[in-house]
């Protein structure tokens, strides 16, 4: 999946041109002993998409989603992130933080219909989001 996505994809998920999936990350999501939880959509035996979530503290976690170029647009990133926050309030987490790059608005205004309330800050180029889940 990865290899899929463009340089624009990868910058606008790690804010850098990355150009391989973090081992460390992988470890942590899809390892034997995963350290937080992954939702993965896959069509067939290929994954286009992946999303996650990392505690920050006692009912905090920070979300992450990618989505491969070809998939994009149909509504995948939206589900992940609903999904991934469902998953998120059952384990206990209460408060979502989430960090976009600036220009990126339809990923605030998903994550704003996806949660209870929220606030954004810009702080160096990025919408530092927190928000009630």
């Amino acid at each position: 999946m990865f290899e899929r996505c463009s340089t624009e994809t990868r910058i606008g998920r790690f804010f850098s041109p990355v150009q391989a999936f973090p081992q460390r990350y992988l470890d942590e999501v899809v390892g034997p002993h995963p350290a937080h939880p992954a939702l993965v959509v896959r069509l067939g035996d290929e994954i286009i998409a992946l999303a996650s979530y990392r505690w920050t503290g006692p009912e905090s976690a920070d979300v992450g989603i990618l989505v491969e170029d070809a998939w994009q647009r149909e509504r995948i990133g939206t589900s992940l992130l609903v999904a991934t926050i469902d998953h998120a309030r059952m384990a206990g987490v209460r408060r979502l933080e989430a960090t976009v790059l600036a220009g990126r608005d339809h990923v605030v205004r998903t994550l704003r219909r996806a949660v209870t309330s929220m606030t954004a800050g810009f702080d160096d180029g990025v919408v530092v989001i927190n928000a009630t889940i």
